[in-house]
């Protein structure tokens, strides 16, 4: 009966060692657990680091979408600037074409002077022709007055003839 009994303490000894790996294995779980946890929580400020990286980008790319919106608005700025002083210059242009055509209508008025000139002339020289033709053909008139001026015609019209 002892050695049952010796057995049976042996059977409970070994089941007490069994319970005490068992319990090292659920510590050694534990721990293992303990680990996972660990790694999650550390995958878990790894997402969002990065999800404030994104929302950083986010904050950039809405930054240069802005720069480039104000550099649009510029640029379509300096458009209506030069498209202002394209008519500003188109309008200039028209002026010096009235110009132009105002000049030329001056040379206009000035060439027909010319010829009223021309004219005048011309009739200056007929008369003075009529005046030595008539001193040709009566010598017995008085034209001392006619004969000291350059033409006789230009005396007789400033009534100098006697």
């Amino acid at each position: 009966m002892d050695i049952v009994l010796m057995r049976m303490d042996m059977v409970m000894i070994s089941m007490d060692m069994v319970l005490v790996r068992m319990d090292m294995v659920l510590m050694n779980m534990d721990m293992v657990l303990m680990s996972m946890d660990m790694v999650l929580m550390s995958m878990d400020m790894v997402l969002m680091s990065m999800d404030m990286v994104l929302v950083r980008i986010d904050m950039v790319l809405m930054n240069m979408d802005m720069v480039l919106m104000s550099m649009d608005m510029v640029l379509m700025s300096m458009d209506m600037v030069l498209m202002s002083m394209d008519m500003v210059l188109m309008s200039m242009d028209m002026v010096l074409v009235r110009m132009d055509m105002v000049l030329m209508s001056m040379d206009m008025v000035l060439v027909r002077m010319d010829m009223v000139l021309m004219n005048m002339d011309m009739v200056l020289i007929s008369m003075d022709m009529v005046l030595m033709s008539m001193d040709m053909f009566s010598p017995s008139l008085n034209w001392e007055p006619l004969q000291k001026c350059e033409s006789p015609a230009i005396c007789c019209l400033s009534q100098h003839c006697s």
